[in-house]
Protein backbone atom coordinates (compact mmCIF):
# COMPACT_ATOMS: atom_id res chain seq x y z
CA UNK A 1 0.00 0.00 0.00
CA UNK A 2 1.07 3.45 -0.96
CA UNK A 3 -0.08 7.01 0.16
CA UNK A 4 0.95 10.19 -1.44
CA UNK A 5 0.07 14.39 -1.71
CA UNK A 6 0.43 16.23 -4.30
CA UNK A 7 1.70 19.19 -2.78
CA UNK A 8 1.97 18.99 0.13
CA UNK A 9 1.24 21.75 2.14
CA UNK A 10 1.57 20.51 5.88
CA UNK A 11 -1.21 19.22 8.04
CA UNK A 12 -4.80 19.68 7.03
CA UNK A 13 -7.42 17.55 4.44
CA UNK A 14 -6.53 16.70 0.90
CA UNK A 15 -8.74 15.36 -1.72
CA UNK A 16 -8.70 12.01 -2.95
CA UNK A 17 -8.62 11.89 -6.87
CA UNK A 18 -7.09 15.84 -6.80
CA UNK A 19 -4.26 15.70 -4.35
CA UNK A 20 -4.20 12.47 -2.54
CA UNK A 21 -3.40 9.15 -3.82
CA UNK A 22 -3.71 6.06 -2.02
CA UNK A 23 -3.07 2.82 -4.28
CA UNK A 24 -2.59 -1.26 -2.88
CA UNK A 25 -1.31 -4.02 -4.42
CA UNK A 26 -2.84 -7.46 -3.65
CA UNK A 27 -1.87 -11.03 -3.37
CA UNK A 28 -3.82 -11.89 -6.00
CA UNK A 29 -2.14 -8.93 -8.30
CA UNK A 30 -5.32 -6.66 -8.19
CA UNK A 31 -4.26 -3.33 -7.61
CA UNK A 32 -6.78 -0.99 -6.31
CA UNK A 33 -6.94 3.07 -6.78
CA UNK A 34 -8.84 5.47 -4.92
CA UNK A 35 -11.29 7.06 -6.70
CA UNK A 36 -12.96 9.32 -4.09
CA UNK A 37 -12.83 11.03 -0.41
CA UNK A 38 -10.17 12.48 1.41
CA UNK A 39 -7.36 11.99 3.33
CA UNK A 40 -6.28 14.61 6.31
CA UNK A 41 -3.09 14.57 7.44
CA UNK A 42 -1.99 15.32 11.35
CA UNK A 43 1.58 15.94 10.59
CA UNK A 44 4.15 14.12 8.11
CA UNK A 45 3.40 11.12 9.71
CA UNK A 46 0.14 10.31 10.49
CA UNK A 47 -3.14 10.84 8.28
CA UNK A 48 -7.07 9.50 8.53
CA UNK A 49 -8.12 8.36 5.72
CA UNK A 50 -11.81 8.40 4.49
CA UNK A 51 -11.69 6.95 0.55
CA UNK A 52 -13.49 4.54 -1.63
CA UNK A 53 -10.90 2.41 -3.70
CA UNK A 54 -11.73 1.02 -7.09
CA UNK A 55 -9.97 -2.05 -8.32
CA UNK A 56 -8.39 -1.50 -11.92
CA UNK A 57 -8.35 -4.93 -12.77
CA UNK A 58 -12.27 -5.59 -12.24
CA UNK A 59 -14.55 -5.07 -14.84
CA UNK A 60 -17.49 -2.19 -14.51
CA UNK A 61 -20.06 -3.59 -12.20
CA UNK A 62 -17.74 -6.94 -11.50
CA UNK A 63 -18.47 -7.95 -7.42
CA UNK A 64 -15.22 -6.81 -6.08
CA UNK A 65 -14.72 -3.23 -8.44
CA UNK A 66 -15.01 -0.90 -5.45
CA UNK A 67 -14.11 -0.87 -1.50
CA UNK A 68 -14.02 1.47 1.21
CA UNK A 69 -11.13 2.37 3.06
CA UNK A 70 -11.69 3.85 6.28
CA UNK A 71 -8.67 4.48 9.27
CA UNK A 72 -5.74 5.85 10.30
CA UNK A 73 -2.18 5.16 8.83
CA UNK A 74 0.88 5.89 10.54
CA UNK A 75 4.89 5.42 10.02
CA UNK A 76 7.95 6.13 11.90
Amino acid sequence: MSASVEGYHGPGSYAAGSAFNMMLSAPNYDIWMSAGGAASYAGDTSLTVDVTMTNLMAGPGEPGASAHIKGTISCA
